[in-house]
């Protein structure tokens, strides 16, 4: 069962993705090249070698929100290795017009965590009225976030090793009928 929350001009989709593992292992065997940073290892992922069913599955998940969103197209992927104590601070994926970006996990949290958002990717929404709305999303096989990608978001730290998928597609929406003034 999906999870939807929606603000202005944003939204996300909590779902899981029922083939995840022969994604992981397509995925993990398309790097094109890989960073090593302090807190994780982050590897560029070839775009061609994304599933076609998941971008399907994607867009079906969006367009099933009513979200007038018409195709996607993959653009980039990442494929992220946190190293214990990883985390993302706050930011979102404005680099390009009209992104959708999905967030997909691959582990579930070990049992002896200390507090429930250790290692949880966290959305804020911003509403007209000046409230922002927060989400957590825990890690488990296969979850999966779609969110346009002017949400900003941020992952908690996690004293264990985690990794996940990030991918962004670019968005045709849906173009506007004219109204009729005809009788």
């Amino acid at each position: 069962m999906d999870n939807n929350y929606f603000a202005q001009g944003q939204f996300i989709i909590e779902s899981e993705y029922p083939e995840w593992e022969n994604m992981h292992h397509i995925m993990t065997r398309s790097f094109t090249e890989t960073i090593d940073y302090p807190d994780r290892t982050q590897s560029n992922v070839d775009i061609n070698n994304i599933s076609l069913g998941y971008e399907n599955w994607v867009l079906e998940k969006v367009q099933a929100q009513n979200i007038p969103v018409e195709s996607i197209k993959a653009d980039q992927s990442w494929y992220i290795n946190y190293k214990p104590y990883g985390y993302q601070g706050i930011h979102n994926h404005t680099n390009e017009k009209d992104l959708i970006s999905t967030v997909m996990y691959f582990e579930n949290k070990k049992e002896e965590d200390m507090f429930t958002q250790d290692g949880c990717l966290v959305t804020m929404m911003a509403h007209p009225n000046t409230n922002i709305e927060f989400h957590e999303f825990p890690p488990s096989p296969g979850k999966t976030i779609i969110m346009n990608g002017n949400v900003s978001h941020a992952t908690y730290p996690y004293k264990h090793e985690r990794k996940c998928l990030v991918i962004n597609y670019k968005a045709q929406w849906r173009k506007h009928e004219p109204i009729s003034t005809e009788v």
